[in-house]
């Protein structure tokens, strides 16, 4: 069913991600240009499934490179939007770990998951020591984030994370145990 473009703008305008990438999906390739403003709005979008569904459009339309983009968005923000700032992390390549490594102290656990897990997507060498400094944040999605790279890291990590467990906070020892459990580690014996 084809809607008029009047009706998809009004969709793509919608509060509600569901109702967003519904319109981006009543998006006909031929009928791109009429929703250009839209759909560059939509590509740094709160859903990540919007963004996704943004992206596959403005590629359509040719431009494969919104890695440029997002850079020159984000210097234009004091303050970027998260949005805009979780849409960079997923083209990032591996010349910004800098950049993303500086997104795990943001104020949103949003935005410090979200480094870590294209961080980890880099499969920078780093990542075990920054994931296991992760299990002290005070998300529990981060921590949750860090403890499933940790599971499958082959690093040997086990005894900064026994210094975390006895000297962190609570909500720490326990996802440090979790780990250590998780890892099969000889330091989660003697825990016990």
């Amino acid at each position: 069913m084809k809607l008029p473009i009047p009706y998809i703008k009004k969709l793509l305008g919608d509060i509600s991600p569901i109702i967003r990438q519904a319109g981006l999906r009543h998006i006909k390739l031929e009928s791109i240009k009429f929703f250009k403003k839209e759909i560059s709005i939509l590509t740094y979008d709160r859903s990540r499934r919007v963004r996704e569904s943004a992206r596959y459009l403005v590629g359509a339309q040719g431009i494969d490179n919104l890695y440029d983009s997002y850079c020159n968005l984000l210097t234009k923000f004091e303050v970027p939007p998260l949005g805009l700032i979780a849409g960079f992390m997923e083209v990032a390549e591996k010349q910004d770990l800098d950049r993303l490594k500086s997104y795990l102290d943001h104020s949103s656990s949003l935005v410090r998951s979200s480094a870590l897990v294209n961080i980890h997507r880099l499969k920078d060498i780093e990542v075990p020591e920054i994931a296991t400094k992760c299990l002290l944040d005070e998300s529990s999605v981060v921590r949750k984030v860090a403890v499933h790279i940790l599971k499958h890291s082959s690093s040997s990590i086990d005894k900064q994370i026994r210094l975390y467990f006895s000297t962190g906070p609570l909500y720490a020892k326990r996802t440090c145990l979790s780990v250590l459990i998780s890892r099969r580690s000889f330091y989660a014996l003697k825990i016990f």
